[in-house]
């Protein structure tokens, strides 16, 4: 009997462990079946990023340099009269007008002074000065110091016809004939007509922009010797056209004449600012070569 418990019992056991199999089994089936696992690619090593050398201090930036028109003063004559063409120019204050010819010099002034067309402009307050300021696109302010030397001489007089009748007495550039070659304004007066308009044109100079004259054959021949600290009555021998532009501006430290009587009229060149040579190396002689067209007219 006791044989036959051991048994039944072992059997119940048995049956027990297969019942929980079973279950066990049952429960795994109703699990939602996992997705496998995917392995991740291994991240490549990121390389070693060099120190960075150390910038170095920025100077700082000096100003806008200055730009070689800057500090011109560009001399304008004005365009021909009937006067000019009969070189009657010894002429006191008349005030003649242009010429068609001396229309159409004006207007080839345009191209040429189109760079300074943001300068200070001063012009005479004579009609052929106006009018040839106009034509070559300034808009100057009057400056009544820029008017013609005064010789006062009704209607004008020739070389010729002042030295016909005895001593030359047109020479008003000669100082030492003093009043006797005077009968308007004296040389010492324009000289200080002349001195007074330099000084503004320095003062104008030193805020930046260049300046434009337009102004008178003789008064421009002076103010060009006064400007190279030259005595006044060295304009004399300074010959220049009408409708003439020149150029004067400091360079290494001297006031200098950097053009001269160029007339578009007269000159076939393109209208391009020279800039300034570094100094110390002027070209001998610093002056541009221009292709001339023969002269059909003289210089006055």
């Amino acid at each position: 009997m006791t044989e036959h418990t051991g048994r039944t019992r072992k059997a119940e056991q048995a049956e027990q462990a297969g019942r929980l199999r079973q279950s066990e089994l049952r429960r795994q089936s109703e699990r939602p079946e996992q997705p496998p696992q995917t392995q991740q690619p291994e991240q490549p090593q990121q390389p070693e990023q060099p120190e960075q050398p150390e910038q170095p201090e920025q100077p700082e930036q000096p100003g806008q340099p200055e730009q070689p028109g800057q500090r011109q003063i560009i001399l304008v004559r004005h365009a021909e009269t009937a006067w000019n063409r009969s070189r009657r120019y010894y002429t006191g204050r008349d005030d003649p007008g242009l010429t068609p010819d001396g229309e159409r010099e004006a207007s080839l002034l345009r191209p040429h002074l189109r760079p300074f067309r943001d300068a200070h402009v001063l012009c005479s307050p004579a009609l052929r000065a106006r009018r040839t300021a106009r034509l070559a696109g300034l808009r100057p302010d009057i400056s009544h110091d820029l008017r013609e030397w005064s010789f006062q001489l009704p209607g004008g007089h020739t070389v010729g016809e002042g030295c016909a009748s005895g001593p030359c007495r047109h020479d008003v550039w000669d100082g030492a004939l003093g009043d006797r070659a005077c009968a308007g304004e004296c040389l010492p007066e324009v000289t200080a007509r002349v001195d007074g308009v330099l000084d503004l044109a320095r003062r104008l100079l030193a805020g930046g922009r260049p300046v434009v004259l337009v102004s008178h054959g003789n008064l421009i021949r002076m103010m060009t010797a006064r400007w190279l600290g030259l005595p006044a009555a060295a304009g004399a021998h300074l010959a220049l056209r009408t409708a003439s532009i020149a150029r004067l501006a400091p360079y290494d430290g001297r006031p200098s004449l950097l053009g001269w009587n160029f007339a578009p009229a007269f000159d076939a060149r393109p209208a391009a600012p020279r800039p300034l040579p570094p100094a110390g190396a002027i070209p001998h002689p610093y002056a541009p070569r221009l292709p001339r067209r023969p002269v059909d007219r003289p210089v006055y």
